[in-house]
């Protein structure tokens, strides 16, 4: 549901590639990317990449993500080593960027 004042939307967000995705430990990670609308620090489960093996690689997957409060949402995008899904502690973790664009857009 959005927000008083604000109308829901969707935004379209192309996981083009990786390059250069850090080793996790000694072994060479399975990565995947994962990607979810975060509002005032909760988000709805995310999105998913297929895993590729190796330091880099292409994805070129397309997501359409709901984005019910524009003006308190922000995009993260994190690389996972679906190779230790079951780390503690989050050791699976390799990376993440959280771009702000969502000011300015109409509606936030």
């Amino acid at each position: 549901m959005a927000a008083e004042g604000e109308s829901p939307s969707n935004i379209m967000v192309r996981v083009l590639k990786a390059d250069g995705v850090r080793m996790h430990g000694d072994k060479k990670p399975h990565v995947l990317g994962q990607l979810r609308i975060n509002v005032g620090g909760h988000g709805d489960p995310p999105f998913r990449t297929s895993a590729i093996e190796g330091t880099s690689g292409e994805w070129n997957q397309q997501f359409v993500l709901p984005v019910t409060a524009p003006a308190s949402s922000q995009l993260e995008c994190t690389l996972w080593d679906d190779s230790d899904s079951g780390a503690a502690d989050n050791a699976n973790f390799l990376g993440e960027v959280t771009p702000c664009f969502f000011e300015g857009i109409p509606g936030s």
